[in-house]
């Protein structure tokens, strides 16, 4: 044979063993939700999440990608608590392990609007449940005082302390659990207040309220009626507070209303019989009993009235 021939044969199949020039790159293979959480340090509990914790350094251990911690729960949870926040970074804290029930994380996020702590379920199949607000920092007001406990039972506290006159420390509780559909849940709330003398405690009052109808609406005593935006445009999540004009009777209600027309929402008790309609004017809100709702209120104070729309204060700028 020629070796005119050979030379160009030969160039051409060094060419396509090295694949014409430079190896492209290896996707990276995600990682999986199990290795993820093992680079969870584990808590010993009970443990409290407070402003020290959330002021506390930060060590490039414990630093979480945006990127793989995105995929690791739903896309709604993320929107719902970091979408609209501003230069995120993320910081494993711990997790505590059940092994009938599944994992309780706890992670930091600091971004323009401060710094928060958020605790998140996963299942025996390490499938991300649902979340919950731990602790935001404080303010500059002295008078108040927030935290959060994650006990060895697993059960967690949220805890608001209040400075009040005559060096009087008024305390409101909130404990939560994981319910069978594996979301958290207000189990109880404990407060040493008297009802009339104090503003109710909003369970739901830091949830994202970025709807066309979320906001707190307020009547006589200390009424309340709380709306925060839910899982999607067509959920809103809603508390109650109601008590009546000697203060012999106390009703509350918190749970999920659907959007059934322009200007009204409906919650239906799930196995029960209690159903509460909103209807909105303006910015007004007026409510009523659409179903007997005795479970969750005496008997003289039914969930129904009109509450004026509360405007939003704007937050302190810090100094």
């Amino acid at each position: 044979m020629n070796i005119r021939f050979l030379i160009p044969l030969l160039a051409i199949v060094l060419l396509a063993g090295c694949g014409g020039g430079k190896k492209k790159k290896a996707p990276e293979e995600p990682i999986s939700v199990d290795n993820f959480l093992k680079t969870f340090p584990n808590l010993k509990l009970p443990f409290t999440y407070n402003d020290s914790v959330l002021q506390s350094r930060n060590t490039d251990s414990s630093r979480i990608l945006v990127k793989n911690w995105k995929p690791v729960i739903t896309d709604s949870m993320f929107e719902t608590w970091f979408g609209d926040a501003q230069g995120l970074h993320l910081y494993a804290i711990g997790k505590a392990t059940d092994r009938e029930k599944g994992k309780y994380v706890l992670i930091k996020a600091i971004s323009a609007h401060g710094r928060d702590g958020y605790l998140f379920y996963f299942d025996a199949k390490n499938e991300c449940k649902g979340g919950l607000k731990m602790v935001s920092e404080d303010d500059d007001d002295e008078h108040t005082n927030s935290y959060a406990r994650l006990d060895k039972n697993l059960s967690i506290t949220k805890v608001q302390e209040l400075k009040k006159a005559g060096d009087i420390t008024a305390i409101r509780e909130s404990v939560y659990g994981v319910s069978d559909e594996g979301v958290f849940a207000l189990l109880m709330t404990n407060s040493n207040e008297e009802v009339l003398d104090r503003k109710p405690f909003n369970p739901i009052d830091t949830f994202p309220r970025r709807g066309k109808w979320s906001g707190d609406y307020v009547g006589e005593k200390n009424n309340i009626v709380s709306l925060r935006d839910g899982t999607g445009p067509k959920e809103y999540r809603f508390f109650v507070h109601t008590v009546n004009d000697d203060g012999t009777c106390k009703g509350e209600i918190r749970g999920s209303a659907e959007v059934i027309g322009d200007n009204r929402l409906r919650f239906s008790e799930r196995g029960g019989t209690c159903g509460v309609e909103f209807r909105f004017s303006e910015n007004h809100v007026t409510i009523r009993e659409v179903g007997p709702c005795g479970a969750f209120r005496g008997p003289s104070c039914f969930f129904e009235g009109t509450f004026v729309k509360k405007k939003v204060s704007k937050p302190k700028k810090k100094k």
